[in-house]
């Protein structure tokens, strides 16, 4: 390789890392994508039933760094009528101050679910139907504040469906 062609590659690495740290991207193993991101990527929780499950990006986050989640649900034929086809307008957030007595919840999607219910009991429903999705979300900026030094625990519901407590920190 001949030396301009490895400075060139060497200074497109440089650019790329500084647009990143200073972006609303993050690098998540070999993808850089931006939030929020309702796609599967390589950090989804996998849901083998139905339910709502989450993965925090780490348990530890500088106070500079996006307090990414990954999350993903599996839903059956019912909750879909219930919810009019958006079961994800369900997910609700919910960050517990550990240390303070602080709470703060948000639904994943910033529209409510205005929709009429259907009636659920006139077809039968498909006991082997399965509807799924993700959400991957920077809590600072869903929530849209800063959360301070300390320590925090984060669960997700969704209907019926709740995930186990999550704690993380937040550092200097």
């Amino acid at each position: 390789m001949n030396k301009n062609l490895l400075l060139y590659l060497i200074g497109i690495v440089l650019i790329a890392t500084k647009l990143l740290a200073n972006s609303n991207y993050v690098y998540s193993e070999e993808i850089a994508m931006e939030l929020p991101n309702y796609e599967q990527v390589t950090d989804s929780p996998i849901l083998e039933k139905v339910g709502v499950a989450v993965k925090i990006g780490a348990k530890v986050f500088k106070s500079d760094e996006p307090l990414v989640v990954y999350g993903s649900y599996l839903v059956g034929e019912e909750f879909v009528k219930k919810s009019n086809d958006e079961p994800d307008a369900w997910i609700i957030l919910i960050v517990i101050r550990k240390d303070k007595p602080e709470v703060w919840s948000k639904s994943v999607l910033d529209k409510p679910n205005l929709a009429p219910i259907p009636d659920i009991s006139e077809e039968p429903s498909d006991p082997s139907f399965r509807s799924g999705g993700y959400f991957n979300l920077d809590l600072r900026e869903h929530f849209g504040f800063s959360f301070e030094h300390g320590k925090y625990r984060l669960i997700v519901s969704m209907g019926d469906y709740i995930t186990d407590l999550m704690s993380f920190e937040i550092i200097e």
